[in-house]
Parts: C-alpha cells; sequence; structure tokens
C-alpha cells in the first residue's frame, strides 16, 4: 500500500486501494537459497509500471525497516539505560542502610578481629593467661618454703639478706679460726683455755642468731609469696567477672556481625549486577551502529 501510494501520486483514495490489491496479486517474492539475497519480481500488462513497482516495494521496505530498526534499538538502548539507574539506587540505597547499621551496630571494620568488642575479650584472655601462670608461680613459691620451713632448711627462693651474708661470713670465719686452734692444741687445752671457750660462745650465738635471721627470712619470704597468691587469685576473679560480662557482648555483637556480613554479601551480589546491566549499556552503546537493519538493493 505504501509502494502504491509512493508511486500513484495524485490518485484518489479508492484508486490506490484497488491499485495496491491489485499490485499485491502481482509481486511475488522468494529467497535465493544457501544465501541472504531476496528475489522479488512482478507480472503486469505494462511492462513500463513493472520496475517501477518492484523498486518502489524495495525502497519502502528498506525506509519501513531503518525506521523500525532504528526505534528497536533505541528502545533497547533506553530500557538497559533504565535498568541501569535502578540499580544505581538500588546500590545506592543498600549502601545507605549497611553503613546505618554498620554504625549503629559499632562495627569498626568488615574483619572481624579487628573490632573493639573482640579486640577487648581477646586482651581479656591474655591477662587471664598471664595471670594463671602468675598464680601458679606464686603457689609453688608457697609450697616450697613452706617445705623448708618445716625442714628447718634455707629456702633459695627466700630473698638475699644482707645481715644474714654477714652472719655467714663471720660465722665461717671464727669456724675456722677455731680449726686452727684444734690443729695447734689438745681438746683437753682448749676445753681449759679461756681464748677457746670464748671462740666456741661466739659461734654458737652466731649460730643461732644465724638460725633466727633464717626463720625471719623464711617467714618474710612466706608471707610475700602468700600475698602474691591473694594477689593473683583476686586479678583472676576481677578477669572471670570481666570475661563473664564481655562475652554477653561478644554474643550479641557476633550475632550483628553476622546480619552485617549477610548485608555486605546482599551488596555485593547487586553490585554484580549493576556491573553487567552497565556492562551490557556500554555493549549496546558501543553497537548501536551496527545493529541497525541494512539493507541493499543488489540489482534495481
Amino acid at each position: 500500500e505504501m509502494a502504491v501510494t509512493r508511486l500513484g501520486r495524485g490518485q484518489a483514495s479508492a484508486n490506490r486501494d484497488e491499485a495496491g490489491v491489485s499490485q499485491q496479486g502481482a509481486l511475488s517474492c522468494r529467497p535465493v537459497e544457501g544465501t541472504n539475497v531476496g528475489h522479488i519480481e512482478a507480472r503486469g500488462p505494462d511492462r513500463s509500471t513493472v520496475g517501477r513497482q518492484v523498486n518502489a516495494v524495495i525502497d519502502v521496505y528498506r525506509e519501513e525497516q531503518a525506521t523500525t530498526g532504528n526505534t528497536a534499538a533505541e528502545k533497547q538502548l533506553a530500557d538497559a539505560r533504565e535498568a541501569l539507574r535502578v540499580m544505581d539506587e538500588r546500590v545506592t540505597a543498600r549502601k545507605k542502610v549497611v553503613e546505618e547499621f554498620r554504625v549503629r551496630s559499632a562495627i569498626v571494620s568488615a574483619e572481624r578481629d579487628e573490632n573493639q568488642t573482640l579486640a577487648r575479650l581477646k586482651g581479656l584472655g591474655t591477662a587471664t593467661a598471664t595471670n594463671d601462670e602468675r598464680l601458679a608461680a606464686a603457689e609453688g613459691r608457697v609450697r616450697a618454703l613452706e617445705q623448708a620451713a618445716a625442714s628447718g632448711k634455707r629456702s633459695s627462693l627466700a630473698k638475699d639478706n644482707p645481715t644474714l651474708a654477714n652472719l655467714e661470713a663471720r660465722l665461717s670465719l671464727l669456724r675456722e679460726e677455731y680449726k686452727g686452734l684444734e690443729r695447734q692444741y689438745t681438746p683437753q687445752y682448749l676445753d681449759m683455755d679461756p681464748l677457746a671457750q670464748a671462740a666456741r660462745s661466739r659461734i654458737t650465738n652466731l649460730e643461732q642468731q644465724l638460725e633466727t635471721e633464717r626463720a625471719k627470712g623464711n617467714q618474710n619470704a612466706l608471707a610475700e609469696a602468700r600475698e602474691e597468691v591473694a594477689s593473683a587469685r583476686a586479678t583472676a576473679q576481677k578477669l572471670q567477672q570481666q570475661q563473664a560480662g564481655d562475652r554477653q557482648n561478644v554474643e550479641a555483637f557476633t550475632r550483628r556481625f553476622s546480619e552485617f556480613k549477610t548485608m555486605e554479601d546482599d551488596l555485593k551480589g547487586l553490585e554484580q549486577m549493576r556491573q553487567t546491566a552497565r556492562q551490557r549499556t556500554m555493549a549496546l552503546e558501543a553497537t548501536a551502529v551496527e545493529r541497525k537493519p541494512r539493507l541493499l538493493g543488489l540489482e534495481p
């Protein structure tokens, strides 16, 4: 009908309709097998018009295909751009929700161990382990000092005492001096000699002083060790209370963190969809000319 209209400008509408029906019957189209070529043929009583009829059909068809193809391509590109705009809005809105949830839940980082609540609990665990070692060492020291006190021996755990060291040095010197006397004189003579008797008396007095000082040192060391045990136990109890309170916070934080990670995963999914939409839009923009239908008249 469009070809008839083009050929028969100035004709009345009724004549164009009649001509359209007539021309449609006169036209035929067949594909050339194995190619993308079509062969259009027109037969009629007037050899001067059939060529123009064929060419008019081809021209109209080309124009119609171009118009329809442009419209389809433009609509496809517009739909892709609209889909990208919608994805941009969804990603932006989702990012805002995720960030608000992160701030509200006191989540510092997407890395679990970098958050303050978990770092605090980890620090308490380290402090507890250190204090446990301190308590065990103090209890071992108490046991060693108690055994030394029970056996009457000086414990190596007792702190160095200058007075004790001085007494031991003096006692050692007196004993050496008395041994020298024993090598020179008989026991009977030494029992009668006032100087030897005085030396033995000084040795006995120093031994008693030394024993007293040792006992005093053990008692002081034992008191300090027991005080250390009491301090470590008090610290352990305090740490346990803090850990008990923090564990509840950690449990609540863990739930929020798990929800945060789920929201992040959803956001990543949306971002991937947006990236796909962006790539599709870019591909359509790059191939806009290539996707337009093209028709070549091989032989008018």
